[in-house]
């Protein structure tokens, strides 16, 4: 990471200079470009970028200069970030054909690996191959490829919530990466710390980290991937080589145990063996069709958490209305349609801590104009989903998880904005996966509030313990582990939960 402010001028200096030369010999456009912070002579707009909680940042400097472009700038990149969903729509989707393609991550795609996964494939014929795959695989139509993993899981963590209440986050993380594992490779995921699980936490938390440009420099300053590890300063080349390898054992060590299923005719239908199956024989191919991404999922899943531990009052409200319709039983999904209040809490916790709050990345495959300001091709182009989540006109208080926003009349509201529509991208670069993502969401808290209690802790005096909810500002926003009583709601919740099967592995 970046250590050293006097080691990264040296190398910004050295990077720099041909490409300082090549930019003074091209030809600029007469257009300016957009709004923005001072830019300085090599560096650009590099120092004025926030190390972290960005979005916040952005947000502030539009308001500030009445603007919903703001654009900073130096030697190797150029960002602009979106701070109005006229502005995300205009660009991401009524011009996706310039806006549809994803930057090169250099530290987690070049030199980690990670370039073949899905959500970060450049626009084309592979990146529509693979979306094709997955849409057919897992569509909305077709339940069966993804509820019956949810619903197990979901289920899977009360008995847990039980025994081991205080790990809830573990719990979670184990039922989000379970469910994920076991529709993309089809074989069983032990019930407790099982290898596989692990391997994902890791390989995603590398991911987290690799992604934060503030992280490493070489994500703003492409050039210093070619600086050699022995360089002083460069100790981001070890890392990569050890997160490498990482990447390498996600890839192949859980795909190895789904063919060699497949070899002994025991394999279970699952998104590998339909990806193989049309591949017509492109062996060499095979190992592109097995990414499953959970990260998001579990970090709403952990902000769902926070929420009922800091809003007491909503919890009460979910639990009475789950109380009325399933009557003592656990929740189906053919219970979703009517809790309205369940699902329009799922939307206030997707808006109320954006997970995502700029996005993924976009870049411009080529040079454009919008609202009279230049963009160049090769710009990395970011929503910030949190400010149009946040946005005062929108919702008022915003601050506040008001589940309510979303209702009227009992019902959920179809004449507000969505955070469904806003959290899992924009364009063509949607995430196929989101009713994955929401069914999983819907069908575990409702299963959780339906059983259990989430409260403070108590001291030894009896008193609530007011919660220390923290927040770690990567790419992914999540929730630091904090501490809370979850218990069962009653004899008969207790009685209920420990009813409950878990498929696992023998």
């Amino acid at each position: 990471m970046i250590t050293s402010q006097h080691t990264v001028l040296v190398w910004l200096a050295c990077a720099a200079l041909p490409i300082i030369v090549y930019i003074r010999l091209k030809k600029k456009s007469s257009l300016p470009y957009p709004p923005g912070p001072r830019r300085y002579p090599i560096v650009g707009s590099l120092l004025h970028l926030p190390s972290s909680y960005q979005w916040i940042a952005f947000d502030k400097w539009c308001r500030e200069k009445e603007t919903d472009l703001l654009y900073l700038s130096g030697v190797g990149f150029n960002i602009l970030v979106l701070n109005s969903l006229e502005a995300v729509s205009e660009l991401f989707e009524n011009r996706w054909s310039i806006y549809s393609n994803r930057p090169k991550f250099v530290m987690v795609g070049e030199l980690m690996g990670w370039d073949y996964i899905f959500g970060l494939l450049e626009y084309g014929e592979p990146w529509r191959e693979r979306r094709k795959l997955f849409t057919q695989y897992f569509h909305p139509s077709e339940p069966s490829s993804f509820k019956p993993h949810a619903m197990n899981f979901a289920r899977g963590t009360l008995p847990k919530l039980l025994h081991n209440p205080e790990d809830f986050f573990d719990i979670a993380r184990h039922a989000v990466g379970g469910s994920a594992l076991s529709m993309a490779y089809g074989f069983p995921i032990k019930e407790h710390d099982d290898p596989y699980v692990r391997l994902a936490e890791k390989a995603l938390e590398t991911i987290n980290i690799g992604a934060m440009p503030g992280n490493f420099l070489v994500n703003i300053m492409p050039a210093l991937k070619y600086v050699p590890s022995w360089f002083p300063g460069a100790g981001f080349q070890k890392i990569a080589k050890e997160w490498r390898q990482v990447q390498i054992d996600f890839r192949e060590k859980p795909f190895a145990r789904t063919l060699k299923a497949m070899a002994e005719g025991v394999a279970s239908p699952c998104y590998v063996t339909n990806g193989i199956g049309n591949l017509e024989g492109l062996p060499e191919s095979e190992r592109d069709y097995h990414q499953t991404a959970a990260e998001t999922t579990l970090a709403a899943l952990q902000f769902f958490f926070a929420a009922m531990l800091c809003y007491p009052e909503v919890q009460k409200k979910a639990q009475s209305e789950l109380d009325r319709v399933l009557g003592g039983r656990l929740p189906e999904y053919t219970d979703e349609e009517h809790t309205p209040y369940v699902a329009a809490l799922i939307k206030e916790v997707l808006r109320w801590k954006p997970i995502l709050p700029l996005g993924v990345p976009h870049t411009s495959s080529h040079d454009d104009v919008y609202k009279g300001y230049h963009i160049p091709k090769g710009t990395f182009v970011m929503a910030n989903s949190w400010a149009l989540l946040q946005d005062l006109k929108h919702f008022p208080n915003p601050a506040v998880l008001d589940p309510e926003r979303f209702l009227s009349g009992g019902q959920l509201r179809t004449d507000i904005r969505d955070p469904v529509d806003i959290i899992f991208g924009y364009g063509r670069r949607i995430c196929p996966g989101n009713h994955i993502a929401l069914s999983f969401l819907w069908v575990t808290a409702a299963s959780i509030l339906s059983v259990y209690d989430i409260t403070k802790e108590v001291d030894q005096n009896g008193q609530g313990v007011t919660p220390d909810i923290k927040f770690k500002p990567n790419i992914l926003f999540e929730v630091a582990p904090f501490k809370c009583t979850i218990t069962p709601r009653s004899k008969e919740a207790e009685e209920l939960i420990r009813t409950i099967g878990y498929e696992t592995e023998a």
